[in-house]
């Protein structure tokens, strides 16, 4: 019992002021148990085209001949690729573990990020149970420890959250918090180009509840100031990756939604991320997620706060 009891507050001292290098020590162990194969996206929409890049060889699949994906995933794992080559390793073991060390990276940055953001909305014992929600999830656990681009994206999220002004507490990082914020959702999008919806919407509701005209402009030549060098970094990395000048989120929307092509392979029902994607990704949570998010509509938690 007295063991038991020792366990137990060894891991709420954890939880209470966690480190990103003990969440990465914990992610490490959970990308060396991930055996499993769940989508195609983990291999032919990054680690064999980062083959590709450095090596020279590997399969690409159709979306790449027709310029609807962007490099900037793929580039990621390039790099690490690169690195391995550079020093010799690899004909090693290394180059099937190195991409998950990079992985386990991207979800500890998740799990980091997900406790601060808790703690700035909501304090440190929310954060503590909000990190360990984040280390129990199965998605987190098997569905983010992929070489999956919405991983990356989600740990972009993440960290533009943490410093997005919404709530009136943490006010002594309010003032610088937007541009950082803003430069995360920028590298959000660079990723995942569709993650830009996210941040339009963020956008609209800063400015509804920004009404005074100077703080509008202010956003807004902030938001200009970090987006076109982002949409420039997105047109160079391409540019690399493609060997020509192409700008994938375009090609997306021509082949996806003016001509309509991406049907040839299902639709979804509009309700299929409600009753379908949401249970998946919740789990056993689902239930205690949509109390919190009652709890947080009636309570009102998100306030005005100058940006």
């Amino acid at each position: 019992m007295a063991r038991t009891r020792s366990l137990q507050a060894r891991v709420f001292d954890m939880l209470q002021t966690p480190t990103f290098g003990m969440l990465l020590a914990l992610r490490l162990v959970n990308a060396m148990l991930v055996q499993t194969y769940i989508h195609p996206d983990e291999t032919w929409q990054s680690l064999e085209v980062a083959h590709k890049l450095v090596f020279g060889y590997g399969f690409v699949t159709w979306e790449w001949r027709h310029g609807l994906r962007g490099f900037a995933h793929p580039m990621l794992f390039a790099c690490v690729y690169k690195a391995l080559q550079v020093l010799g390793l690899d004909d090693t073991r290394l180059i099937t573990v190195a991409p998950y060390v990079l992985v386990a990276v991207i979800a500890a940055s998740v799990d980091y990020a997900t406790y601060c953001f808790a703690r700035r909305v909501a304090g440190t014992d929310v954060a503590r149970l909000a990190l360990f929600c984040s280390l129990v999830s199965c998605t987190m656990s098997s569905g983010v420890m992929r070489p999956l681009a919405n991983s990356a994206e989600t740990a972009f999220t993440a960290a533009a959250f943490v410093y997005w002004p919404w709530t009136r507490t943490d006010r002594t990082t309010a003032k610088g918090s937007l541009p950082t914020a803003l430069v995360f959702a920028a590298m959000a999008c660079i990723i995942r180009p569709t993650s830009g919806i996210i941040w339009m919407c963020a956008i609209v509701m800063l400015f509804v509840r920004q009404p005074r005209l100077g703080r509008a402009i202010r956003i807004l030549a902030l938001a200009t100031a970090i987006g076109v060098p982002a949409i420039s970094s997105m047109l160079l990395i391409d540019r690399v990756g493609y060997g020509m000048w192409k700008f994938p989120p375009y090609a997306f929307y021509l082949f996806n939604v003016r001509e309509g092509l991406g049907t040839w392979f299902g639709e979804s029902h509009p309700l299929y991320h409600v009753v379908v994607s949401m249970p998946v990704l919740f789990t056993t949570m689902l239930l205690f997620v949509v109390h919190g998010v009652w709890i947080a509509g009636q309570s009102a938690r998100v306030t005005r706060e100058p940006a």
